[in-house]
């Protein structure tokens, strides 16, 4: 009897993007596969991200009142629904439970070295294997060899903050939305959100709340309030606000002033680019928060190793400066805002199957996958899973050396221009082919169904892995949903 040779998988990270890769990675293992060693590289604990972190430790991106934009039904993963007392737009901790949950129901959390970091990956000379990981935990350093490698570390710990010229001068406060945790903090203040996205949106509404019914949107008191007049601006490529809102449920956005993206600090005022309107420079804030996303991050992708001195698949190193204070190890890695040189799936290295990137990068608070941005993220991310997996498990014996995925003609940078067609978003310009709007996302997915049809030959495969649900469609479509279910 010939013995098939042992499969060494590494996932590192055990967010939604590693428990959903360990997930399918099990499942792939039937007869016709060899046993793959499992091993997931988690720095604390399995969904972190929506832990709200105790005082003194390094934050999270969770916020006091954040909820998931998305319906809990919509973003479930596949044959594991939310608890019924959920509610419909969860609360992160109800997230947080849901993925512990998950792992626990599936018996993952017996493949995860929790409290392990790893701080090196790469090709080293005469390994018997494809990959080496250093990392070094409750156990110490250690050195291990992989042949296939899923890179799911999340992207919520490097912020990025646009670099405008004089700011560097700027004597106010300066705090990230990974910072940020509650209103009262900047009550009394002058503030300028920074973003036109999920949470630059959530923490302006917070600020405003202070307010109503308390002060007029000019500042004028109306009734008694413990805290004083808090004054909010931001910063968006959007319409400018009208200063009124006939919607009861939207009152807050009276007291928002939104301003033009800025161009540049100069003088104590901020002056402002003249897209999409133009606006006289403003000065006097004493609080700047940026919700302007994260930069992927991959610290352990070292500029001086094999593949990555030739392969790099970020555009940025991280240098000292940035990481004083304890993460003096990340220098000389890679960070950068877009991934570069991937395959046509935008998932594996390009030219290389044994390394992929499931759970990367779209920057903003909801979405994960390699660069993905506007899908559905926890249910996106599995399906690329699943076919990684399967396809190292060498269960797709006929998958494609070039796939072709379906057009994505809903891309506003990719897609032929139309004369009529709204100015292009600053944030899909930087995101460029990796923007999946719906209904994108679901031909994606369906073109993978495809590929991995070969492998359900002989076994009962349940239909949400064979077509994308109708429900799924018609509840990916109500856009108002949130609206009408939470006011805002």
């Amino acid at each position: 009897m010939t013995i098939a040779p042992l499969v060494r998988v590494a996932v590192i990270g055990a967010g939604v993007a590693g428990l959903t890769h360990l997930k399918q990675l099990t499942d792939a293992n039937y007869d016709r596969s060899p046993k793959p060693f499992l091993r997931a590289h988690s720095s604390d604990g399995s969904g972190q991200t929506w832990l709200y972190p105790p005082a003194g430790e390094n934050p999270t991106p969770v916020y006091d009142g954040l909820r998931a934009n998305l319906p809990k039904d919509l973003m479930s993963l596949r044959g594991f629904p939310f608890a019924d007392d959920v509610p419909l737009f969860a609360k992160s901790d109800h997230i947080h439970s849901y993925l512990r949950d998950y792992a626990a129901a599936h018996d993952l959390l017996r493949h995860i070295r929790f409290e392990t970091r790893v701080e090196r990956l790469h090709r080293a000379p005469g390994s018997a294997r494809r990959w080496t990981i250093e990392s070094s935990g409750p156990a110490g350093r250690r050195i291990d060899e992989f042949d296939f490698v899923s890179v799911a570390n999340g992207h919520y710990s490097d912020a990025w903050i646009p670099a405008w010229p004089g700011f560097q001068n700027y004597t106010g406060q300066v705090v990230h939305s990974r910072e940020y945790r509650r209103p009262e903090e900047y009550a009394g203040k002058t503030v300028l959100v920074v973003g036109g996205y999920a949470s630059a949106g959530d923490i302006a509404r917070q600020l405003a709340s202070l307010n109503i019914g308390h002060y007029e949107p000019t500042g004028v008191r109306v009734s008694d309030s413990p805290l004083p007049f808090t004054r909010i601006y931001q910063s968006m490529s959007g319409a400018p606000n009208a200063q009124s809102t006939d919607d009861d449920t939207e009152a807050w956005k009276a007291y928002v002033y939104v301003l033009p993206l800025v161009d540049r600090f100069d003088g104590d005022v901020f002056h402002f680019q003249n897209d999409p309107f133009t606006h006289e420079p403003v000065g006097g804030f004493d609080v700047v928060i940026f919700a302007t996303g994260y930069n992927n991050s991959l610290p352990f992708c070292r500029r001086a190793d094999a593949p990555w001195a030739s392969r790099s698949v970020l555009a940025e190193t991280i240098r000292l400066e940035e990481r004083a204070g304890g993460d003096e190890w990340e220098v000389g890695g890679t960070k950068g805002l877009l991934m570069q040189g991937m395959d046509e799936l935008l998932l594996f290295l390009a030219g290389d199957r044994t390394i992929a990137f499931p759970g990367l990068r779209e920057c903003f608070r909801l979405a994960k996958l390699i660069a993905a941005f506007q899908v559905v993220p926890f249910p996106f991310t599995e399906v690329q899973a699943r076919l990684v997996a399967y396809l190292w498990a060498g269960l797709l014996p006929s998958f494609p050396e070039h796939p072709s995925p379906p057009p994505n003609t809903t891309n506003p940078i990719t897609a032929p221009a139309q004369v009529s067609a709204p100015p292009v978003r600053r944030v899909f310009a930087t995101r460029r082919e990796y923007v999946f709007p719906n209904p994108y996302e679901f031909k994606w997915c369906e073109y993978v169904f495809s590929l991995l049809a070969e492998a359900y030959e002989g076994r009962d495969v349940e239909d949400h892995w064979k077509a994308i649900e109708d429900w799924r469609r018609a509840r990916r479509a109500d856009t108002g949903l949130r609206k009408r279910t939470l006011g805002y």
